[in-house]
């Protein structure tokens, strides 16, 4: 059979560029009887594919990646990179109490002025673990040690961007407390982590990330498209140790 022009020259066409907007699909469903050992009906299989994020990207250098600055621009910053994860033991149970605990979260955030960061960052904490699944949870050893630091990075990075836009002396604050981190080692950077911890964040800015994260748990749809920038950029580094294709 004779295939027509416009399908040959399609085939031969460039692939189109996935999306790079930041925003994060996934799939929920049973997992596999073979790929747990536990009652399968006590877990859920969660894809993830991670959107590259255009706003985190930084230029490579002309002399950097690989000669003549042609290298994938991706790779530039590694919180940038799209990323498809995947995880076959997530606890139902667990899955089903935090979902709950942040619908409770959005509703008294509604009237709220403010949101304590010690207690979002407890919530994004309690995510990543129930996320990484059961399996993950028991890990030791160095890969344990690595894991908890890039998640305390990662709650860090995401408080950041939840202060409020208004407040000239919380970015002022931000910036001196940045630097003395970086002057000051790993004391300099406890100093920083409680500092953030100890801050009161902008309610609005917090409702939208709630909001995401219930869209992200909610299993009723299967599958479902979450926007949120920040929330996704978390993802994509306490998920990555589960990443399944090399994007």
């Amino acid at each position: 059979k004779t295939l027509d022009q416009a399908v040959v020259d399609s085939l031969h066409a460039p692939t189109k560029a996935p999306p790079a907007n930041g925003e994060t699909i996934v799939f929920w469903t049973n997992p596999d009887i073979g790929s747990i050992k536990r009652r399968p009906q006590e877990y859920r299989s969660v894809f993830l594919f991670i959107c590259a994020d255009e706003s985190l990207q930084q230029p490579v250098p002309a002399d950097g990646g690989g000669g003549g600055g042609g290298g994938d621009k991706h790779k530039s910053d590694p919180a940038a990179a799209p990323k498809v994860v995947r995880c076959d033991d997530v606890s139902l149970a667990g899955l089903r109490s935090l979902a709950d605990s942040l619908a409770t979260d959005l509703t008294h955030c509604r009237p709220a002025t403010g949101v304590a960061a010690q207690h979002l960052a407890m919530r994004m904490r309690t995510l990543a673990r129930i996320l990484k699944g059961v399996s993950f949870e028991g890990q030791e050893g160095p890969a344990a040690v690595s894991a908890a630091a890039v998640l305390d990075s990662a709650v860090v990075q995401l408080l950041k961007t939840l202060r409020t836009d208004s407040d000239a002396a919380a970015a002022a604050a931000a910036t001196a407390e940045e630097a003395a981190a970086a002057a000051g080692g790993e004391d300099g950077a406890a100093e920083l982590v409680s500092s953030l911890l100890a801050a009161v964040l902008d309610a609005e800015k917090c409702r939208e990330l709630l909001r995401a994260m219930v869209q992200l748990l909610e299993q009723n749809g299967s599958a479902a498209k979450v926007s949120h920038n920040h929330l996704s950029a978390f993802l994509r580094a306490v998920m990555a140790p589960l990443r399944c294709l090399p994007v």
